[in-house]
């Protein structure tokens, strides 16, 4: 499973990607890795619309959903596992990518 959550989201906050994350570590034990990924998208907000309310502070996640369906399948038919999952923490009830030690992992634009 590939879990898509926007940084701008304001119908879904993006913690609850977080919270989720714990659930399905919970269940999943040591599978977890093997199983599961959380992909954060900046500026992106509720929704699939191409042509965004405010152009100039946020972007469709459109893209990230269509790599994440292809690398999913690559995932689930040829065993070829996609990007890591976003680095973040939880500070102050949001999300903090600055926090989370480091760049994403190279070749990944999360």
């Amino acid at each position: 499973m590939i879990l898509l959550e926007n940084l701008y989201d304001g119908a879904a906050w993006p913690w609850g990607g977080d919270w989720y994350l714990t659930k399905v570590k919970e269940n999943l034990g040591g599978e977890f890795d093997a199983n599961f990924r959380l992909w954060y998208t900046d500026h992106a907000n509720h929704g699939d619309f191409t042509n965004q309310m405010d152009p100039d502070d946020t972007i469709s996640y459109l893209g990230v959903l269509q790599q994440a369906l292809l690398d999913l399948s690559d995932w689930v038919e040829r065993g070829v596992p996609p990007s890591a999952s976003t680095r973040y923490k939880i500070v102050d009830s949001q999300v903090d990518r600055a926090a989370g030690g480091g760049p994403a992992p190279a070749g990944s634009n999360r």
